[in-house]
């Protein structure tokens, strides 16, 4: 049996899933779960941030949506990570879309709560501020890496998001989708999955992407470096 997609923190430095469990737990204990389905969106650009999101189960793309309408996938996020502190943080407008990229399972952090338990926790707010300096180096990161050659782009996303499981785990995302991911065209995408495909390492199905081998991605990645 396929073993379901595991968090993938390589993929973004979120503040509260980068908190240790006690720190986190005040933020969450009036935080609703809420439930959404596969391609609903969830949020919207240039709304005013009310609260932040802890994801549960599932994933959710960030990104933007261009002049024709199409979604441009940013970033992608699993169970674990969160996303829409820093709108909070300075109180501002969301700066990106987020759709839901199959079911998944959220938990809603109002403004008021969030605010609330760094006012009354000051080490919890200095150890933000020291996630902001990571989140910052994170961004740099990857702008950096998409010098890298697309082949080697592409296996680093698809091994970061199958983790470091031996068992094979069933990616919901489109060629298109992995484009978007690591800034190259879909005709490169399918040129490298058709290679990655002959050296046993995915299997391409409909709408998703079979990692048939994570360390051997993960090996692949730097060879083509």
């Amino acid at each position: 049996m396929l073993q379901s997609l595991p968090a993938a923190p390589q993929l973004h430095a979120s503040l509260l899933a980068g908190l240790a469990p006690d720190d986190r737990a005040p933020f969450l204990e009036s935080a609703p779960r809420r439930h959404f389905s596969g391609g609903q969106l969830i949020q919207s650009r240039g709304e005013v941030a009310r609260g932040c999101w802890l994801i549960e189960q599932g994933l959710v793309k960030l990104g933007q949506f261009d002049p024709d309408g199409r979604f441009v996938a940013l970033t992608l996020l699993g169970p674990g990570e969160s996303y829409g502190e820093l709108a909070l943080l300075r109180r501002g407008e969301r700066t990106v879309d987020a759709i839901a990229q199959g079911d998944c399972t959220l938990r809603w952090i109002a403004a008021g709560q969030f605010e609330a338990v760094l006012a009354a926790n000051p080490a919890t707010m200095r150890q933000m501020l020291a996630l902001l300096g990571e989140q910052l180096n994170y961004s740099l990161a990857r702008q950096v890496g998409r010098i890298a050659p697309a082949a080697t782009r592409l296996a680093d996303l698809l091994a970061a998001l199958a983790g470091t499981g031996t068992a094979p785990a069933v990616l919901p995302l489109t060629q298109q989708d992995l484009a978007d991911l690591t800034g190259v065209t879909r005709m490169t995408i399918s040129r490298e999955l058709a290679r990655l495909a002959s050296a046993g390492l995915v299997r391409c199905g409909y709408r998703t992407i079979e990692v048939l081998s994570g360390p051997g991605l993960a090996a692949h990645a730097g060879r083509t470096a």
